[in-house]
């Protein structure tokens, strides 16, 4: 006699920019229209950031059984709360995270929706996430989890990998502690990584109105670090489903952009989740780090960005935001620093941003101090 598994209503979101649809909404309809989980089981929502009447009518003719938001473009943390709030609304068990340039494997949410409820501790499950090839079969890896380093940077692990041999990060911080032959040895059981992607992430309901959901301050980028945060200090674990694939359609010249909210983002980061103690500890890193930025900065003509983020850190209301959500994150906090930051990685190992200076001298230096910092945070 087989069992049947239960079948949970899943709320999927995607957001718009502008004319970001003319160029990718197509093919992710198409292949969200071929899954194998019952599409009565799926409800799509479309918030349309920047919205006109033009680009709102644009989309309802594209997706017609998608329910289209407009919205004024408050960023991806705001689309992503106001898209939740309308799942939870329609009775949804789950939300599932999607940018809107990607295409999905038949199997994708059927495979994501598996692995989350495997465990009530999964707070979050994140797919592997492929970069985009016409013939698949050569497709690299984007994402199987994100990583952390301590000065609050997030990147991807794995990235450009080949798909048959894919290094994951465990609890020692080590990117290359745990190579994993995922295509030839069947490797498909769920893994614990530190940090979900924003391009595809399912959060149970349970767990979002238990963490609040994502702090609109990011705006974009780190907003999917932010979220895990505060899954993981809730005792939530995040876990990758690699039988869940997506292909992204990954373009790092565009997110070089937005360097500014990256990189005041990380400040964000740090000064919301780490105890005071760990911000005392990490001030010679961080200062080291912040000299090295200035001068990247300057080299690579974003000086006026970084200016930016000095202006934003001196505020009165930045301050009075990281001080609210401080008070947020202690009622939720269930887990130590040093818990915290088990995990969390002491070199920025991402190919896009790779050079001399990086690799031979700012890893070294930032990763001697890091195993140092580990030994000492004990609280």
């Amino acid at each position: 006699m087989s069992i049947l598994k239960p079948v949970y209503q899943i709320g999927i979101v995607l957001i718009n920019y502008k004319h970001y649809c003319d160029r990718f909404l197509i093919d992710a309809r198409n292949t969200l229209r071929k899954q194998s989980y019952p599409q009565d089981m799926m409800r799509v929502y479309i918030i349309d950031n920047v919205s006109t009447a033009e680009s709102f009518n644009k989309l309802q003719s594209m997706y017609p059984e998608a329910r289209v938001i407009a919205t004024q473009g408050n960023g991806w943390g705001h689309a992503n709360n106001l898209g939740m709030k309308l799942v939870w609304h329609d009775g949804c068990d789950a939300a599932a995270l999607v940018n809107m340039d990607t295409k999905f494997d038949e199997n994708w949410l059927a495979e994501l929706v598996d692995a989350a409820y495997t465990d009530n501790r999964i707070g979050i499950v994140q797919s592997k996430i492929m970069l985009w090839e016409l013939d698949h079969k050569k497709s690299k890896i984007n994402s199987v989890g994100n990583l952390m380093h301590y000065l609050g940077f997030s990147f991807c692990d794995g990235y450009k990998r080949e798909n048959d041999k894919v290094c994951h990060s465990r609890e020692g911080g080590n990117p290359e502690s745990e190579c994993v032959d995922s295509r030839l040895r069947g490797n498909d059981k769920i893994k614990d990584i530190y940090s979900a992607s924003g391009a595809s992430m399912l959060i149970k309901r349970n767990v979002a109105e238990h963490i609040g959901g994502c702090d609109e301050e990011y705006f974009m980028y780190h907003d999917d670090l932010e979220l895990s945060l505060k899954a993981r200090l809730a005792g939530y674990r995040i876990v990758l489903a690699p039988k869940s694939i997506m292909y992204h359609k990954y373009e790092f010249g565009r997110s070089m952009q937005q360097v500014y909210y990256m990189e005041r983002n990380r400040y964000l980061t740090m000064h919301i989740f780490y105890k005071f103690r760990t911000r005392l500890l990490l001030m010679p890193a961080l200062f080291i780090m912040d000299i090295g930025m200035w001068f990247y900065a300057l080299v690579k003509g974003w000086g006026r960005e970084k200016f930016r983020v000095f202006i934003y850190m001196s505020k009165p209301s930045t301050w009075r935001h990281i001080k609210e959500q401080r008070k947020k994150i202690k009622k939720l906090r269930t887990i130590t620093d040093k818990e915290l930051l088990k995990g969390v990685v002491g070199k920025v190992e991402f190919q896009e941003i790779d050079n001399p200076v990086l690799r031979y001298v700012a890893n070294p230096i930032l990763n001697a101090y890091w195993w140092l910092a580990q030994k000492l945070i004990i609280w």
